[in-house]
């Protein structure tokens, strides 16, 4: 299957031999985004994650794979110019020397606003996943905030994780993409335990009955959880998923924009490192 996975946590979170079988399941020209989530950096140092960076490239040339950052505040700065990635979070959960995390109540710091300046002028995107909302709305007064790779929606699960109708709006309006998590304690209010295709759909139609599908997509988590929907746990399950929204009613163009294609062209259009 086509594939544009805004986030994924391969890179640090598993072993080598378990992302086969995620990759196997793709088709050509698939879009992976492997994050470094830095707090899980006592598994690798940087030298070993480019290497795997390369490996992955080497062994799935029909798949193109992203690098990203989650979490810049365990990184030197030379380490992130070495990394090249086409975008970097702030913060993950917690506040940082940066910025707010999307747990905790800090503000966008003196040296967050120079860092967004720095990667603004090197065209790396600032994914807005892990801020708070206190630091989303600092950042969007001196950045044009575009990415969001993984989240879901406050209207239907009040997590601090997810986002609410203004940002979803901002990120719009920026003709940026967000794109929905599979994490089930983000996707419903109702036991989670028993979320599948249905909640993904919940959550999907929520978003397009608002806001239209252009500016939708996913960033799995994968890798980085195994709190996920029951049915949907690899990229081969993807296939049940569209099935089930095409019983739904939703038609292979709305589908293969959600999956695909309107990452792609997110990517294309911003001109950004590939």
């Amino acid at each position: 299957m086509l594939i544009s996975d805004c986030h994924t946590d391969f890179i640090t979170a598993f072993s080598v031999n378990k992302s086969f079988e995620y990759f196997n399941e793709l088709s050509n020209g698939s879009i992976i985004n492997l994050a470094l989530f830095t707090d899980d950096l006592f598994y690798f140092d940087i030298k070993k994650i480019l290497t795997l960076y390369k490996f992955y490239q080497k062994k799935y040339k029909n798949i193109k794979f992203l690098k990203s950052i989650e979490n810049i505040s365990s990184l030197k700065k030379e380490e992130i110019i070495n990394l090249n990635p086409f975008c970097v979070s702030l913060t993950w959960n917690y506040d940082n020397e940066y910025a707010g995390g999307a747990l905790e109540d800090g503000s966008l710091t003196k040296k967050g606003i120079e860092a967004v300046k720095y990667f603004d002028s090197e065209n790396i995107l600032i994914d807005a996943a892990h801020l708070n909302r206190k630091s989303f709305f600092e950042l969007n007064k001196i950045y044009q905030i575009k990415f969001n790779s993984h989240t879901a929606f406050f209207d239907l699960k009040k997590h601090k994780r997810n986002i609410d109708d203004q940002q979803i709006k901002i990120i719009i309006e920026n003709n940026g993409i967000i794109a929905l998590t599979l994490v089930n304690k983000f996707l419903s209010d109702y036991n989670y335990k028993k979320n599948d295709v249905n909640t993904i759909r919940e959550n999907l139609d929520f978003f397009i009955s608002k806001y239209g599908y252009n500016n939708l997509s996913v960033g799995t988590d994968f890798g980085g959880t195994f709190d996920l929907p029951l049915d949907i746990n690899t990229y081969k399950d993807f296939y049940i998923l569209k099935e089930h929204l095409l019983q739904k009613g939703f038609s292979d163009e709305i589908i293969n924009a959600i999956f695909y294609e309107n990452f792609n062209e997110f990517l294309k259009r911003n001109n950004l490192k590939i």
